[in-house]
């Protein structure tokens, strides 16, 4: 390196040179520490430091001979001293030592200090800086100026604004705030300076704007939430949860207008107040992000899905923000777990005010918002609006508990688990805890509401089994108030004078030290920005926030779920006759009960009971008539002889069937019929209505069906999708009796006039006479078969295995300690209605009425049909040699032989499905069991030739 002006700042030989070689050239003698001149007379007497008197003098040691010392004091004895190990302090300063010296200024003004260099040279002159900083503002902007006079400029921004002044405006501009040098222009929502060609003292154009701009944004963005904050409070949003994210900036605008008011106050410069104001700055670009996220949410659902899907991006970067965004998302999901709350039962809503539950469920009219509990109707899971922040399964579940809570609040309100306070017991609710000694703490007192909650369920019940249901209703109000203020007048007047006292008394506890998480990480969050670090300055043991919120959630939820469902059910059986309603939906639309199905076939299709049909000159007797159906001509009856045919029907049968429950059936108190059971016409297409009107059609009763309404607490196990299915399967089966009554009542001949013939049937010496008789035992054979089937395998089997699972949990829910017996074995309302769908599923896959089931289902109408044609035929034409039985006997076989091909193919495809757990009769093996009684010799697979 080459040297500057003669000297090299690198070279180690000129080291010992003055800071002063490389500025003025001077060539003095010196070395780097000059040995010490004790020569008092060379040293200028000016000098602070320099001794008053000779050196000699300074220097002389005292006279031994003649010097004495004074008194000495006495020492303190040994024995009063105290020896201590802890070493002595000196006496603190109180505040900055250095501080309070430069404050207090020089001892003596008038004395000259001197620097290194003049020490050692009196002719020393001190160089000036070669930086322009060094020189002053004003200086600058003396260079700036000249600058602009050297390039011919104009200029412009010549009104240089002090340091004062900015110190004190820039922070307001800041925090959105209008000041002597700026102001906030409503029109296009941003802040213009009042000082247009106004600029920093000191600073350039640029840099001023710069600095400027920097401010200036920042005072729009905390106006923009101001406003966002101030549009939701003022006008009042319909979603709570956008209020509680408003009510969460304003908290976040609050901490950070404390930290910059404070920390402004002491910046010197504004280089440190632009520091000051960058630490926040993350904090409210992410508070816009989220407000601008959740501007177009139509529901609290949607925008708490929104925030939760913000915290889990904060929470990767694993700093101090996700513990803000988890307190941002807790506060604004506080409104949605109260719905989740009223919903499920844990809060009593008020009755009369308008309640907002939960987005996913929805009511037949699509509206979240209801008047009351009666108006809800029947509501419906809506799956498409569950919020990401729960689980499907937990949304089920919630929807389902606030399900069967309706029907147990709308049935009995007096239940302690619908009047909680009339009770005594102390409710819990949901929230978020997201830390796992919270969880705990939620767990404890699931347990303790749960326990305390099974005492005034198990009193209830105790009342209900000695008294009726309105002075059980009495006593329990009576009971339950001894904690209550309106037990007598006496108490309510007391109640209200203590509550007057409390009123007018001055809060015990100002709203500043009431706990605040949000606002306390915030500052955290801040602390941590000043020391620097960007970690939780407390952390704690904290799961993942999708694992916590169900961790958080399940205890409660799911202890609400069992007393909700285990008490419903008890309900259900014991007070509505569940299991006698189960029993009449099997009778009736599967036939199960031989009084009825013979009632049943007699009225529409036996020829030997009168006619209901309306003829001229043809009065009706009062006597059991009949629809004749096969021997009429006109098709389909009219609506009174429908009436006059099924008049009485329902009524004997039902009063005739066994009691299902030891205080008597519905019916035998009530004479409607359980359900309001009756027949009735089914709305059918244009399609369906040509196939009925023939009377030898198949489908010639599709038009009659079972119209049966189950009351409203069991409706929730007796759905619509299961009463569709009891109608399929009515429908289905009306027509197999029908195909086999006419089956032995036309077609059945004695056996020993059957002749036998070759296999091939075909054959020239085989009579038309013979193959009659022989299409009647085949058709009487394969009808009576799938008869028997469908009767007594298909539906019969089924159904025992769902009757002895209701009758066994009936018998645990007539156990005193029903509530603890019933927590293992998981029972519920669901449960026990998908164990009712479950059962229905079973018996259309065994009736073949599934869609995977057409083929089979087509070929089987066809052999029904070749039957029945058979059977019009044989019944309308007396000459034998006019028949075509052969044509009719073919199709028969035919058809009778894809029915079983198609049996075995779904057979053999159900095989390599895995079997479903639980099921003792599997549907493949139900089908080998029909195949074999089909065609054990396979008869029914050999060709023709």
């Amino acid at each position: 390196m080459e040297p500057i002006d003669g000297h090299n700042p690198f070279e180690w030989l000129q080291i010992d040179q003055d800071s002063t070689a490389g500025l003025d050239g001077g060539n003095y003698e010196t070395i780097l520490f000059e040995p010490l001149n004790l020569d008092i007379s060379s040293v200028r007497l000016e000098n602070p430091y320099a001794p008053a008197k000779s050196i000699e003098q300074n220097l002389r040691l005292p006279d031994l001979e003649t010097f004495r010392f004074g008194p000495l004091k006495e020492l303190e004895s040994l024995d009063a001293s105290v020896i201590s190990s802890e070493p002595e302090h000196p006496a603190t300063v109180e505040g900055d030592i250095w501080k309070i010296a430069f404050e207090l200024g020089s001892a003596r003004e008038d004395i000259k200090l001197y620097s290194w260099e003049g020490f050692q040279n009196p002719n020393h002159n001190e160089p000036r800086s070669a930086y322009l900083s060094e020189a002053g503002p004003r200086v600058f902007d003396a260079a700036l100026a000249l600058k602009a006079r050297r390039q011919s400029q104009a200029v412009t921004s010549d009104r240089s604004l002090g340091h004062n002044v900015l110190i004190r405006c820039l922070p307001q501009l800041g925090l959105g705030r209008s000041s002597t040098l700026f102001k906030f222009d409503e029109a296009v929502e941003t802040f213009h300076s009042r000082v247009p060609d106004g600029r920093a003292l000191g600073c350039s154009a640029e840099l001023s704007q710069s600095l400027f701009d920097f401010f200036g944004e920042y005072g729009n963005s905390v106006r923009r939430l101001e406003k966002f904050r101030n549009k939701v409070v003022a006008r009042g949003s319909q979603l709570p949860a956008r209020l509680a994210l408003a009510i969460a900036v304003s908290t976040a605008l609050e901490v950070v207008e404390e930290f910059l008011s404070r920390h402004a106050a002491k910046s010197e410069s504004i280089i440190q107040l632009q520091q000051t104001f960058e630490l926040p700055r993350r904090l409210l670009d992410l508070l816009h992000k989220v407000v601008n996220l959740t501007k177009r949410c139509t529901s609290s659902d949607e925008l708490v899905s929104m925030i939760y899907t913000k915290a889990q991006e904060a929470e990767r970067c694993m700093d101090i923000m996700g513990k803000i965004m988890r307190e941002v998302f807790r506060l604004v999901s506080e409104p949605w777990l109260q719905s989740i709350n009223r919903w499920i039962g844990l809060e009593q809503a008020i009755q009369s005010g308008i309640t907002s539950w939960p987005a996913f469920v929805k009511a037949e009219d699509g509206s979240g918002a209801l008047q009351d509990t009666e108006s809800l109707g029947k509501p419906t899971y809506a799956k498409e609006y569950r919020p990401d922040c729960i689980t499907e399964d937990d949304a089920g579940t919630i929807f389902e508990v606030g399900k069967a809570f309706r029907v147990l609040q709308s049935q009995h309100p007096d239940h302690p688990l619908c009047s909680l306070r009339s009770w005594n017991v102390e409710a819990t609710t949901a929230h978020w805890d997201l830390t796992l000694q919270e969880v705990e703490r939620i767990t404890e007192k699931a347990l303790i509401y749960e326990q305390s909650l099974k005492k005034a369920v198990q009193k209830y019940d105790e009342q209900s089994s000695h008294t009726s249901r309105a002075e059980a209703s009495e006593m329990s109000k009576t009971d339950g108030a001894e904690a209550s203020p309106w037990s007598n007048l006496e108490e309510q007047d007391r109640w209200i004078s203590q509550s007057l006292v409390t009123l007018n008394a001055p809060p015990q506890q100002p709203s500043d030290a009431l706990p605040d998480p949000l606002r306390e990480t915030i500052r955290e969050y801040f602390s941590n920005c000043l020391s620097g670090s960007d970690r939780p300055l407390h952390p704690a043991l904290r799961p993942p926030l999708s694992v916590g919120l169900s961790m958080s959630l399940a205890p409660i939820l799911y202890t609400q779920a069992h007393l909700v469902y285990t008490t419903t059910l008890r309900l259900l059986f014991l007070s509505h006759y569940l299991r006698h309603h189960l029993s009449i939906l099997n009778s009736h639309f599967l036939l199960s009960h031989p009084p009825f199905l013979t009632r049943l076939t007699s009225a529409l299709l036996s020829p030997g009971l009168a006619s209901a049909e309306r003829r001229k000159g043809t009065p009706r007797l009062g006597q059991t008539m009949g629809l004749q159906l096969g021997t009429r001509r006109t098709w389909p009856p009219a609506s009174s002889e429908l009436r006059l045919a099924l008049m009485g029907i329902l009524t004997e049968i039902s009063a005739s069937l066994p009691s299902s429950h030891p205080g008597g059936t519905p019916a035998s108190k009530n004479r409607d019929l359980p359900g309001g059971l009756s027949f009735a016409i089914r709305q059918l297409s244009e399609r369906d209505i040509e196939k009925c009107v023939e009377p030898n059609s198949l489908y010639a009763l599709d038009f009659l069906r079972l119209q049966y309404t189950p009351p409203p607490p069991l409706d929730s196990v007796v759905t619509p999708t299961s009463l569709e299915k009891y109608d399929t399967i009515f429908k289905f089966l009306l027509r197999i009796v029908r195909v086999r009554w006419v089956v032995e009542q036309q077609l059945s001949s004695p056996l020993s006039s059957l002749p036998r013939i070759a296999r091939n049937s075909a054959r020239p010496s085989v009579s038309a006479s013979q193959l009659r008789l022989r299409f009647k035992f085949e058709a009487l054979h394969v009808v009576t078969t799938l008869c028997d089937y469908f009767l007594g395998v298909g539906t019969s089997k089924p159904w025992t295995e769902f009757e002895t699972y209701i009758r066994d949990l009936e018998l645990r829910l007539a156990h005193p300690n029903y509530l603890d017996r019933e927590r293992s074995s998981g029972a519920s309302v669901p449960g026990l209605r998908n164990a009712h769908d479950a059962m229905l599923e079973r018996v259309l896959g065994s009736l073949f009425l599934k869609r995977r089931h057409a083929k089979v289902m087509d070929a089987l109408e066809r052999v029904l049909s070749t039957v029945l044609n058979f059977a019009s035929v044989e019944k309308e034409t007396g000459m034998e040699d006019n028949l075509d039985v052969k044509g009719l006997y073919t199709e028969f076989r035919e058809f009778t032989r894809a029915f079983l091909e198609a049996c075995r193919r779904v057979g053999e495809r159900e095989g390599r499905k895995s079997r479903e757990p639980g099921a003792s009769l599997p549907e493949e093996e139900m089908l080998e069991m029909l195949l074999l009684r089909l065609c054990m010799n396979g008869h029914y697979n050999r060709i023709d030739e």
